[in-house]
């Protein structure tokens, strides 16, 4: 029975009539008594006997109207109380980040969240920047922080920029570095391609690669430890508890190699006051 059904049910209950219950429901009278044909159908029984007085209720259409008054109670119940979940912010938000965003950034956001929305719980999906965006589009993740350029038609928000720097456990010159073993770490389409950028400008040969990682965490270990520099992006924070020497690179033109992180959503999940809450507080944070 649809919910319409129950309507007709309690309605007609209450005052024995089918033209009265038809106008209150913005039916036609044809019409609801088709629908109460398909519900006699769909029980097997009769549930109203038709008279000049009106319609008088057989006894399972008696049991039936009392069911449809329970059941109308506990549907509008259920609706109330979704309604009030919008404002209680109760549910959960589907983020796709990459790893080190999620490692570095999700905790504080997470945690300065729940200081206003206790109730509300976390997916987080991690990969590579370049499938992120697959996240979003296919409807796997409500939003997605990503690292570098990626082309698509849904909101974003640039965060932060990074600068790309050089980390060793020794110090290093430009001019040595074509020499150097270098630890390479497997990164998202975007990432990758600024620092290819960078090293076909800066020198004519290719890296000499002795070690490659697919998490940015063991690159930056074992450049500690002495088994060749690695290539990433920072913030000046995170290199000064490092305890490493730390170079940032520039272009041949003297500028900057960084790289943006974005928020990026669609506006169907702005619309949610948890999921805007939790944009507004990416956004206060950086």
């Amino acid at each position: 029975m649809r919910d319409i059904d129950w309507r007709i049910i309690y309605e007609l209950y209450q005052v024995k009539n089918i033209t009265k219950v038809a106008d209150k429901l913005f039916m036609t009278q044809p019409a609801l008594t088709k629908r109460l044909q398909s519900i006699e159908e769909e029980f097997g029984t009769r549930l109203v006997n038709r008279s000049t007085k009106g319609v008088q209720f057989t006894k399972e259409g008696e049991f039936l109207a009392h069911q449809s008054e329970l059941y109308l109670q506990f549907r509008s119940g259920i609706s109330r109380r979704m309604e009030a979940f919008k404002d209680e912010g109760v549910g959960t938000i589907r983020i796709a980040s990459s790893y080190s965003f999620s490692k570095l950034y999700l905790p504080d956001l997470i945690r300065e969240y729940h200081k206003e929305f206790p109730n509300i719980s976390f997916d987080i999906q991690n990969t590579k920047s370049h499938n992120l965006i697959q996240f979003l589009t296919d409807g796997v993740s409500d939003m997605a922080f990503v690292r570098g350029e990626y082309d698509c038609s849904l909101y974003k928000k640039k965060l932060l920029t990074e600068g790309a720097y050089i980390i060793s456990a020794v110090p290093l010159t430009m001019e040595s570095l074509a020499e150097e073993k270098r630890i390479d770490c497997i990164l998202g389409e975007s990432s990758r391609k600024i620092i290819d950028r960078w090293w076909e400008e800066t020198f004519p040969q290719p890296p000499r690669v002795s070690v490659t990682v697919r998490m940015v965490d063991i690159s930056w270990e074992m450049a500690k430890r002495g088994a060749g520099y690695t290539i990433g992006f920072f913030e000046p924070w995170q290199l000064e508890d490092m305890d490493v020497f730390y170079m940032p690179i520039f272009y041949p033109d003297g500028s900057p190699v960084e790289r943006n992180t974005w928020l990026i959503y669609s506006d169907k999940v702005a619309g949610s006051p948890a999921v805007r809450r939790f944009i507004q507080v990416a956004e206060e944070r950086f």
